[in-house]
């Protein structure tokens, strides 16, 4: 029994990882759009035309980490899901779902 419930989280987490890279988080940051997918990988940096590399050195930072926050918080919140589906009825809200 147990190891059924195992392999059925597996087979969910891998579910939940394809449900996350089809999420797309697009940020916009003065003359920098980043796109990351909810598995929080890097999926596209790109440049207005005619950027200004000093404000592209100080604004790529902040981009990033603000797109990956929104994808944090998106895997987290699909995760929560996954979990909440996972239990018996009744239980679904144990987690704050």
């Amino acid at each position: 029994m147990f190891g059924d419930m195992m392999g059925q989280m597996q087979t969910r987490q891998e579910e939940l990882k394809k449900q996350l890279a089809e999420i797309k988080i697009t940020e916009k940051m003065g003359p920098i759009t980043v796109v990351v997918d909810a598995n929080r990988k890097i999926l596209d940096v790109s440049f207005a035309p005619g950027s200004d590399l000093e404000e592209v050195e100080d604004t790529l930072p902040e981009a990033l980490n603000r797109a990956l926050e929104k994808a944090m918080l998106k895997e987290a919140e699909e995760s929560k899901k996954l979990i909440n589906d996972m239990l018996p009825p009744g239980l679904g809200g144990l987690f704050g779902g």
